[in-house]
């Protein structure tokens, strides 16, 4: 874990925020937490896309998500 939340509302493995190398934009991964995962006030079912100012619940913790700088695609 790189960013532990330290509450009896959150699972060990809780969640993955991601950025796959092939996808335009980062997602959020539920491991099938206890409670759950929210983005934007809408739980997520698997996987969920973020888009930048968007508001993640993860048990007791509101956590605010921003996206900066830009990501360019390499020519191979």
């Amino acid at each position: 874990n790189e960013l532990c939340l330290n509450d009896g509302t959150v699972s060990r493995f809780h969640c993955t925020i991601l950025w796959a190398k092939d996808d335009d934009r980062p997602s959020v991964i539920d491991h099938d937490s206890a409670n759950g995962v929210e983005i934007d006030g809408e739980f997520v079912e698997g996987k969920a896309w973020i888009t930048g100012g968007n508001q993640l619940v993860v048990g007791n913790f509101t956590l605010a998500l921003e996206l900066s700088g830009t990501r360019e695609a390499k020519q191979v």
